[in-house]
């Protein structure tokens, strides 16, 4: 998968503004993406990102550190959750359709990616 500064450089890119967050849609190589963030614990930030994957379309949600327009995370060590994968072409209206209905539950990705680190920290103290 190419950076995301490539990405946005192919088709289409659209910036959509709902009443949670922003949505940026994109439509680059691999088809149509859609990604939201929000501001999680300090440097980090809570990516929701909803484009083609197998057979459907999929949403994940990952938290990473993101310093000076450079963003880092720790493999196998920051928050990273498959949402919802489902069987359907991944066409502009399906995409951010998904894209909406899992940012209607934020709240609740926040709560889980709160508890991930808190769990995180126990197990390293």
């Amino acid at each position: 998968m190419l950076p995301w500064v490539l990405q946005c450089v192919f088709v289409k890119r659209r910036n959509i503004v709902s009443e949670q967050t922003a949505v940026r849609l994109v439509k680059g190589r691999d088809g149509w993406k859609a990604e939201s963030m929000v501001d999680f614990d300090g440097e980090q930030k809570l990516t929701v990102s909803t484009y083609k994957g197998g057979k459907g379309v999929l949403t994940i949600a990952s938290v990473a550190k993101h310093v000076d327009g450079m963003m880092s995370f720790e493999i196998c060590g920051d928050y990273l959750k498959r949402v919802m994968n489902v069987e359907a072409r991944a066409t502009e209206k399906n995409v951010m359709a998904q894209q909406q209905q899992v940012l209607g539950v934020l709240s609740t990705l926040l709560d889980d990616a709160r508890t991930f680190y808190k769990i995180k920290a126990a197990r390293l103290s």
